[in-house]
């Protein structure tokens, strides 16, 4: 995740630019310029523009209406489709003000962008900068039945304030591709259809969905489109090189919602971590020691990062900046730790909140919590066993045995008279089995056994052995509580390891039912309320943010408010954030 407050400021001051602006004359009168602001623009013109060494413009579109740029265009493409470009001015200074600092933003990132163009030049491509604002390393990859590699991305975010003081943000993920371009993926004749893939003669990182392969070779017309001809005048290298004779492949763009046409030599299939996990076990477990950083070796990669940008000037600061100079305060809560008030007001102290489970929690649900058992068919059995072990715990008994750490009412749950069933990898199914339970009287919470059948802790990761994700969308969507549970549990059942992943369970009902476990004696100083974010991801690298609790001062709990507008990674966007806390705050009220 991409910490705000994790960021370096730059050593000097963003002083004001000076850019050419382009007004856009757009000679379709049905359009209503989105696509202005979407840099399509920009990215034909980046496009054409390009050329072997990686040289990019600088390229900005400003208010939906101009283009400026640093230096004028050379030539502007002949085929930009509707769209004329006006020359305005030459070196038109701007000055940093609110409307102006996204400018300086991506100023600030282009600045970057050069800086590792020319470090890489000169050091044999240390990094792959195709994309923008994304810089990948390639890992040394244990041998996998996949063929797949390994890329560790460096992404980039900038801010700059008012007074030119300018940060960056660096965020590290993994990306996991072919070794092979995607040429070779059809000559095995595998079955490609649904497959996710790149396109690496683009500068913007789009993935795409293959639909079909054609029988018309990509030196031929399809549907009036040379494919050669096209690429020809963006990457006259790459094309030098192609099977003219390979099949033509058509691709499903999500973002624009269209079919479009594609080289296959210029594509390269992708995974996900679920892919991996699916069909090479073992490569899986190899996978963990690249992608699971702790947070000195996440910071120390960054570093090393950074020194590439300081390798003639000291650009950057290389330790993260003190969160008091980004308007955070911190709160060391072990230096006094408050009392808490659990069923009865009974005061326990804030490191034993275990003895809630005996004493009683603080709030429970008035209504018993009726909750719709759903199982995966060939594993109702062990399905069976995990959900009772839950039941069980409500009522203080742990392995089937009366245990005193647990209240004999904790927690008034019990079951829909009828199960559920579902079938793996079928999202229909999971459509279709949450609106039974929709439709099914009294019920008022979902609890899902899914079988999971890797390490406990990819479990909330791996939407395709587990349709954890497609369930907590759904159900979400339906306004129906749910908890999902592992059946790894199974492994404990008879130990008393179950008892911690039983307390957890547990605590997740009850809280998901509107009700809580524990509250502060008295609030903290100047705390009005809690909010609890989270970006959950969806399958297929989606995110969807959440307030998901909104509590009082003292903890009590408020009210939730979600939304389904997916983000880009899992940082949410800044005008999304202000709709999420004004809800919040209308809640509160």
């Amino acid at each position: 995740m991409l910490l705000k407050f994790c960021k370096f400021k730059f050593t000097k001051k963003i002083s004001p630019g000076k850019f050419c602006r382009y007004e856009i004359i757009n000679n379709n009168p049905y359009s209503d310029k989105k696509d202005f602001n979407g840099n399509s623009v920009r990215y034909q013109i980046l496009q054409y523009k390009e050329n072997k060494k990686g040289k990019r413009m600088f390229i900005y579109v400003l208010n939906n209406q101009y283009l400026l740029t640093y230096g004028e265009i050379p030539k502007i493409p002949p085929d930009l489709k509707d769209i004329e470009l006006k020359f305005i001015s030459k070196d038109e200074c701007f000055t940093i003000t609110e409307e102006t600092l996204d400018l300086y933003c991506q100023w600030v990132k282009y600045y970057v962008y050069r800086k590792i163009v020319s470090y890489c030049i000169k050091n044999r491509y240390a990094y792959d900068y195709r994309v923008e604002n994304e810089h990948s390393i390639l890992l040394d990859t244990p041998d996998n039945k996949l063929n797949i590699v390994i890329k560790r991305v460096i992404e980039v975010d900038a801010e700059v304030l008012l007074d030119g003081t300018a940060y960056l943000s660096v965020a590290i993920k993994s990306e996991f591709d072919s070794k092979y371009n995607f040429y070779k993926t059809i000559q095995q004749k595998k079955d490609i259809k649904g497959m996710t893939v790149k396109c690496l003669w683009q500068s913007h990182g789009g993935r795409y969905i293959v639909q079909e392969v054609h029988d018309t070779a990509v030196k031929d017309d399809i549907n009036g489109f040379n494919l050669i001809q096209h690429w020809n005048k963006y990457v006259p290298e790459e094309i030098k090189n192609i099977d003219k004779n390979a099949p033509v492949i058509s691709l499903y763009n999500k973002k624009q919602k269209r079919t479009e046409y594609y080289i296959p030599e210029s594509l390269y299939q992708t995974f996900t971590r679920e892919d991996i996990a699916k069909n090479d076990k073992s490569f899986s477990k190899k996978v963990d020691r690249y992608i699971k950083l702790s947070m000195q070796e996440r910071i120390e990669i960054i570093q090393r990062f950074l020194k590439v940008l300081n390798f003639k000037d000291e650009l950057i600061e290389l330790l993260p900046t003190p969160i008091e100079e980004l308007g955070y305060q911190s709160y060391d809560m072990s230096q006094e730790l408050p009392t808490l008030f659990i069923a009865n007001n009974q005061r326990i102290e804030f490191n034993e909140k275990y003895k809630a489970f005996k004493q009683g929690f603080y709030k429970v649900p008035e209504k018993t919590i009726v909750a719709a058992f759903m199982s995966y068919d060939t594993k109702a059995r062990q399905s069976y066993e995990v959900v009772k072990a839950v039941l069980d715990f409500t009522k203080g008994k742990v392995n089937g045995v009366r245990d005193n750490r647990i209240n004999e009412k904790l927690l008034s749950l019990k079951f829909y008279q009828s199960s559920f069933h579902y079938e793996k990898g079928d999202m229909l199914s999971y459509t279709e089995t949450a609106h039974k339970i929709k439709e099914a009287e009294n019920i008022n919470f979902a609890i899902a056994a899914l079988p999971i059948e890797i390490d406990e802790e990819e479990f909330y990761k791996d939407s395709v052995v587990s349709p954890y994700d497609s369930f907590k969308y759904v159900f979400a969507d339906l306004e129906i509580p749910s908890q999902m549970i592992s059946l790894n549990m199974m492994k404990d059942i008879g130990t008393d390891n179950v008892f911690y992943r039983l307390q957890n369970i547990v605590l997740g009902i009850l809280c998901k039912s509107g009700e809580v476990p524990w509250i502060l004696e008295k609030p903290l100083d100047n705390v009005d309320c809690f909010i609890g974010l989270d970006v959950g991801t969806q399958e297929k690298g989606i995110y969807y943010p959440a307030c998901s609790v909104c509590l009082d001062g003292q903890g009590n709990f408020i009210g939730y408010y979600s939304t389904n507008v997916a983000q880009k990674g899992e940082k949410i966007d800044t005008k999304l954030l202000e709709v999420i806390f004004n809800n919040v705050r209308v809640l509160s009220n």
